[in-house]
């Protein structure tokens, strides 16, 4: 009996954090949900960096650009205006970060802060334009790249300058539904006595003991 309910508490708890790290990486884009939260980079899909060294990172699929300092420390992150749809980044001379909203074909220039400066609408995104890539090269020669491998992180001249957390490294949408699915069904199955009692049904024989 203790044994079934410790396995109770871990499945819930696994299945809680699962849920948490799921709604963490679903599209929150146009929202402040996760302001000024660092949010994992594996969604993220372009780099930009400024007359200063602060990188900025896009995620179309989190609708945020987040702001990193010179060494690679977190700074902040703010919402972009780009329909929940892809985006591409780009920085301009006065270290502007441009971004180029497929979904409405919108060029909008926000400051380091996240302010927004301008917005205008464009023909047509150029998908082929070298606006939002996995790798930069600064005004000075560095060259910064956003690796996927074996886990998402920023190299500055081939040496790690970005690196998160265990929990944040190893959060993906797909990961965390998926056992967040499995932590549900698992719940169910183990405690199918008690849900058919509480609710006055019987489950499929399929899932008795």
């Amino acid at each position: 009996m203790l044994t079934k309910r410790l396995i109770n508490v871990i499945i819930l708890l696994i299945t809680i954090w699962s849920i948490g790290g799921a709604l963490g990486t679903g599209n929150i884009n146009d929202r402040a949900t996760f302001k000024n939260k660092e949010i994992p980079l594996s969604e993220a899909n372009g780099v930009v960096v400024d007359s200063i060294g602060n990188i900025y990172v896009g995620s179309d699929f989190f609708g945020v650009v987040q702001v990193y300092d010179k060494n690679g420390c977190y700074f902040n992150n703010f919402s972009v205006k780009s329909n929940a749809g892809l985006f591409y980044l780009g920085i301009d001379s006065l270290n502007n970060i441009e971004v180029y909203s497929v979904r409405g074909c919108l060029k909008t220039k926000y400051d380091h802060s996240g302010r927004k400066i301008s917005q205008e609408s464009l023909q047509r995104i150029d998908h082929t334009r070298d606006i939002s890539q996995r790798s930069f090269t600064s005004k000075y020669g560095d060259k910064y790249y956003l690796a996927k491998w074996p886990y998402p992180h920023i190299t500055k001249n081939s040496k790690t300058i970005v690196s998160q957390n265990i929990i944040l490294k190893s959060l993906t949408a797909l990961q965390c539904i998926i056992i967040a699915i499995i932590g549900f069904f698992s719940l169910v199955i183990i405690n199918r006595r008690f849900i058919e009692k509480l609710f006055n049904f019987k489950l499929k024989s399929y899932w008795s003991d």
